[in-house]
């Protein structure tokens, strides 16, 4: 299967049947009893205007009805081989059945096969010879007519009773070769092998007119197809050529006349078929056309006969005369790229592998059509033959006398059958010219080695194979067909798994089904529901007795997932917890491994709601497996009406399942304080004097400030959706929770701000990003919201104050939160400025050596938040020196000009003397400091000269010389008590200089 690049490419597909599934087809065909086959009436022929209102389907009318089969959608009949068919189209549903059920193949035969026994034995004489002679052809509509050997032609009804028999117009006309009907089925133009044609009254058998004139006998006539026109037809031969016969009548006297529309002598044409569009759609633009479309190995071509002969599309092509390209014309509804649809003629071209459609559409204001290629379809096998069964199958016959259905929007085979038990029969002497006296070419005796078109009829989407063997029809199985088979072999959960296809759109070759969709479904849901209480009887009737408790577990668990599933995925949870459940309940097991099955459709959202009565057992099963884990991620999944809020709140306090207890109180009882208020304090009481928390506490930390997060951010948890009904009420709720004084059962231990406290112990930085993004929310910035946090900071500062083992990045962290709330457009943050002070004051403690890095950290960031401009830089800066903050110092040096401290700031930070001479570089050269700046830095270079030379001799006497050359009589002066380091940095002046 394939894009389309070349249409005419090769390539190559799969599909097959087991030897066992054509044994049981062909075994099915010995029990058929056809004898009481009638024929329907014709329908009345749509509208176009009613076929472009229609769905994407095609009726597919039926062709044998058995008197005594008559179903509806609800009430089958099984054994009868020849029920009517329609196709049709199905709509999405639920996901397909998973699990144990992914396993299960359907494997029913899609194609079902008759045999006409009355036909056959008329026109089959195996065991004595008969003046009819042998079947040659055959033609199905109302009617079934059979070509012979000798001339003759049997017409049958459509209960199998010979109508009339057609006698050969003249002694040695030889076989007949070709047949057709014109559209209203009255008469009946025959071919013969030696070239004549003639003309009967198909509902009398009555010979009318034989035409003697309109073709030479010295070519065998191929093929005959009558056109819209019922006085013109279009018949081939086997010198190539192809004919126009037309019909006419001038004062009661018939003739008729013919004209080459294609000589064989340019390239001999192997197919040739008419495009039939007036017997659906009467007043479309291309019955008043004609067009035809022909084929040779080398070209297909469409054109039109009326009102003037004219080729509307050519395109060439490369075929082989073994596999000589075949032409199948169909008229289909189209999906447009505007999502609008139109019923288009489209043309199935085959050659060897390939199946390419051509469609053919009337363009407004363009006198020719606009043919163009829509598609292309590339099977694993050689195509003898293409017949279309209704918009979206093709019946596809390979050469070896194989029949397979295509389905056309997947290009896949669907179904497949082998026919080579029907013997079908062949029409290469006429391709080979054997009753002629001319002879052929090469190519088209080669070709008949692999004709059969004569021998295959389409109807109504059923098949008609004319065999040595007898007269078989081929048609497709309805749905319940396919699912009663399945039954009677016991396989009623692979039936399941057929229903549920065609319910979520993916089964192919669906027949049989109302083009309502609520109905369809409906007529779905139903059969499953009854399939299902099939297996459940078959399954607690087949109950092992003997054997491991596995043995019995397994026997259950091949059929209880499948039945579970298949409810869940048509909706059916009336039946799933009633009488499905109740039925497995009978056995223990069965009701274990029903209850365990639930988990995995809950876990994957294929279940929201839940019967309380199914989930209290469900419970009770996972607490006795102490499979808590389980229950709660069942729990926070399911609508809180599908459980017992007691059971399940005790459940979840008992052992200790925060996720499950959260849910139950925001989602029924819109509560969210109780759950935070109780693990917060059962939090604080596990982190008392524990530097080191164990994995399970920070575990439930962690799972506090993710609840925290989605009850401020109107989430819902632990799903972290939307929670449309109370948001704001949760979020306000659990604000002030947090703003509380005390808990609501306070012990004298107890420290102010407990839940406020008890966060930012476990994770300061965390929980003051939870406050940042929920003052986002616009109940957090309405006059309410700005009082709650105010209310916030102030307790922050108090906290963060007047706690004893608050570490300087955690004051930081508070103290740059606040600071960022100030610098928030229209901020009406106000801030205790004493409590700012003390703060820095305990940071910038001289004696306090633990945590430097931190401390110094801490007093930045405050810094750079602004929140520290009330003080000032200069006490600022007394309070770093004093705390030997350098980087602290080097920022506010650099800010007041103050480069000579600056110097000694680098210098005095054993972390950052390597900087210092790049600071003099950039200082003393460049030309954006001011004279008075270098100065000061020369200054103090000179005052901490020795420490320099000490640090690096040679930088040190390259900046000398830059920029100190004037100075150096001072510099020697600063070093003298050291003789031999005056000597090693004159040395290193001589080495610049």
């Amino acid at each position: 299967m394939g894009d389309f690049g070349n249409p005419f490419a090769t390539g190559a597909d799969d599909a097959g049947h087991t030897a066992e599934e054509i044994d049981a087809i062909l075994n099915d065909l010995q029990g058929t009893d056809v004898s009481d086959f009638d024929i329907p009436a014709i329908a009345t022929l749509p509208t176009l205007e009613s076929i472009l209102n229609e769905d994407d389907t095609d009726g597919g009318g039926s062709f044998f009805d058995s008197s005594a089969f008559n179903n509806s959608a609800a009430s089958y009949t099984s054994g009868v081989e020849d029920a009517s068919i329609a196709s049709f189209d199905v709509v999405s549903g639920a996901s397909a059945i998973r699990k144990c059920a992914e396993s299960l193949k359907v494997n029913d035969s899609l194609i079902k096969l008759a045999k006409l026994r009355k036909v056959s034995a008329e026109t089959i004489k195996q065991k004595s010879p008969s003046k009819f002679g042998n079947p040659t052809v055959v033609l199905i509509g109302s009617r079934l007519a059979i070509g012979t050997s000798t001339g003759y032609v049997h017409v049958f009804d459509l209960t199998q009773k010979l109508v009339c028999r057609c006698s050969p117009p003249a002694a040695e006309i030889g076989p007949v070769s070709a047949i057709d009907a014109n559209r209203d089925e009255r008469r009946l133009l025959v071919g013969f092998a030696k070239g004549l044609l003639a003309l009967y009254d198909l509902q009398t058998g009555k010979h009318l007119q034989t035409m003697e004139d309109v073709h030479s006998f010295e070519c065998s006539i191929l093929s005959i197809k009558f056109t819209d026109n019922p006085n013109m037809a279009i018949f081939t031969d086997n010198g190539g050529s192809v004919y126009a016969l037309e019909f006419k009548s001038t004062l009661g006297r018939k003739s008729a006349s013919s004209t080459c529309i294609f000589s064989g002598s340019k390239g001999e044409a192997f197919a040739a078929e008419p495009l039939l569009v007036s017997e659906k759609f009467p007043l479309h633009r291309f019955s008043e056309t004609f067009i035809v479309a022909v084929v040779s190995l080398n070209k297909l071509i469409i054109a039109e006969l009326k009102p003037v002969l004219r080729s509307v599309f050519s395109f060439p092509l490369e075929a082989s005369p073994t596999k000589p390209p075949l032409l199948e014309w169909h008229i289909v509804t189209i999906q447009t790229g505007d999502n609008s649809k139109s019923v288009e003629p489209v043309l199935a071209v085959a050659t060897g592998r390939q199946i390419v459609f051509v469609q053919v559409s009337a363009v407004v204001g363009e006198a020719a059509p606009k043919c163009s290629f829509i598609q292309r379809t590339t099977l694993e096998f050689d195509i003898m033959n293409i017949k279309w069964m209704n918009n979206y199958l093709l019946s596809v016959i390979d050469i070896a006398e194989r029949l397979h259905v295509v389905d056309i929007r997947s290009q896949s085979v669907i179904d497949s059958v082998d026919i080579s038990f029907v013997g079908l029969t062949y029409q290469s002497s006429f391709y080979k010219g054997l009753a002629t006296t001319r002879s052929v070419s090469q190519a088209m005796a080669l070709a008949g080695d692999s004709s059969c078109s004569q021998s295959i009829g389409m109807y109504q989407g059923q098949i008609v194979l004319l065999g040595n063997n007898g007269v078989f029809v081929a048609s497709l199985r309805m749905w319940f067909e396919r699912v009663e088979r399945l039954v009677s072999k016991e396989k009623e959960l692979e039936a399941i798994k057929f229903v549920l296809d065609i319910y979520s759109g993916q089964a192919k070759g669906v027949l049989g089904l109302t083009r309502d969709a609520q109905e369809r479904r409906g007529i779905l849901r139903r059969q499953v529901r009854s399939l299902i209480q099939t297996a459940i009887d078959r399954c607690l009737k087949s109950v092992p007795v003997h054997g491991k408790i596995d043995i019995l577990k397994e026997h259950f668990e091949a059929v209880i997932p499948v039945c579970m599933e298949a409810c869940t995925a048509t909706g059916d949870y009336e039946f799933l917890f009633g009488s499905l459940y109740d039925r497995f309940s009978l056995d223990v097991m069965a009701r274990s491994v029903y209850l365990q099955c639930l988990e995995p459709m809950i876990l994957n959202d294929d279940l929201d709601d839940l019967s309380p009565g199914v989930f209290k057992d469900f419970i009770e099963l996972y607490e006795s497996r102490d499979q808590f884990v389980s229950i709660e991620a069942c729990v926070v999944r399911l609508k809180v009406s599908s459980f017992d809020i007691h059971q399940v709140v005790g459940v979840c306090r008992q052992y200790d399942l925060f996720d499950g207890l959260a849910y139950v109180f925001t989602t029924a009882f819109a509560d969210a304080r109780t759950p935070l208020e109780e693990y917060l304090l059962r939090l604080r009481r596990e982190m008392r004097g524990k530097p080191n928390l164990p994995d399970e506490i920070v575990a439930l930390g962690n799972k506090l400030i993710v609840y925290l997060s989605c009850c401020l951010n109107g989430l819902t948890y632990p799903s972290g959706l939307p929670n449309d009904t109370h948001a704001s009420a949760i979020a306000l709720d659990v604000f002030q929770s947090l703003l509380a004084r005390h808990s609501r059962s306070p012990d004298d231990a107890e420290p102010v701000f407990v839940h406020l406290r008890t966060l930012l112990d476990f994770n300061t930085r965390e929980t003051l990003n939870v406050f940042a993004m929920a003052f986002n929310q616009p109940y957090f910035n309405d006059a309410k919201g700005l009082e709650f946090q105010q209310q916030l900071v102030d307790r922050l500062q108090q906290v963060v104050v007047h706690g004893e083992d608050f570490e300087p990045t955690h004051v930081s962290a508070v103290f740059t939160f606040i600071a960022r709330l100030m610098t928030k457009p229209d901020a009406k943050i106000v801030i205790n400025r004493m409590l700012i002070e003390q703060t820095l004051e305990v940071l910038c403690v001289a004696d306090s050596r633990s945590r430097h890095d931190e401390r110094e950290t801490a007093v930045m960031e405050l810094y750079h938040s602004g929140v520290l401009k009330h003080i000032g830089d200069k006490l600022v800066m007394k309070l770093a020196e004093t705390a030997k903050f350098f980087r602290l110092c080097e920022i506010l040096y650099e800010k007041h000009n103050m480069y000579d401290k600056l110097l000694n700031c680098y210098l005095d930070d054993s972390l950052r003397k390597g900087y210092i001479f790049g600071f003099l570089q950039r200082v003393l050269i460049s030309p954006l400091y001011e004279e008075a700046d270098r100065q000061l830095v020369r200054d103090a270079f000179i005052v901490r000269f020795a420490d320099l030379l000490a640090l690096d001799r040679a930088k040190t006497a390259q900046l000398t010389v830059s920029s100190l050359w004037n100075d150096v009589p001072r510099l020697l002066k600063v070093i003298s008590s050291d003789i031999m380091g005056q000597y090693l940095f004159v040395k290193a002046l001589f080495d610049f200089v």
